[in-house]
């Protein structure tokens, strides 16, 4: 039932950033880019070469509160994994920011070609701190309250 917070937190979250878009007279299809969107979830697919896709798949579970770790040391597998998951997304956003600056660097001559490569160096960033503030930094929350609640138990 820890999931209905996180998500009324995220609904939350979002009508913010309705507001805010509201304000500055923009949609959200401004906000898309498949190039970074790209770069975000190619971080967070790397984690797979860490772990399995079951385990990355329990560690979600896990924090939903849709199933239940047998012991300690899974709870903490599961948070680790959320936590490596969080890294890979932030370097990969960073790294997004990174190339679309020198593309926009390397093509000051063409002013279309300017915007996509700062929309690509934002938008990425952007994606990269939505996965691990919105969605995975409340889930490594759940499962540390899993772990705390079995260590008063």
């Amino acid at each position: 039932m820890k999931w209905i917070k996180t998500l009324c937190y995220g609904l939350l979250t979002a009508l913010a950033f309705q507001f805010f878009l509201n304000m500055m007279g923009m949609q959200w299809s401004e906000l898309m880019d498949i190039v970074s969107l790209l770069f975000v979830l190619a971080g967070l697919l790397f984690s797979l070469a860490h772990y399995p896709l079951s385990q990355v798949m329990g560690a979600f579970s896990q924090a939903a509160g849709l199933s239940e770790a047998r012991d300690e040391s899974e709870l903490a597998l599961s948070r680790e994994i959320l936590v490596i998951m969080g890294r890979y997304a932030l370097l990969a956003g960073a790294l997004g920011t990174l190339l679309g600056t020198v593309y926009s660097l390397a093509n000051l001559d063409t002013v279309s070609q300017l915007g996509h490569g700062l929309a690509v160096s934002v938008l990425s960033l952007l994606y990269s701190l939505a996965i691990n503030y919105i969605l995975l930094y409340p889930l490594q929350t759940s499962i540390k309250h899993q772990e705390l609640e079995r260590s008063l138990s």
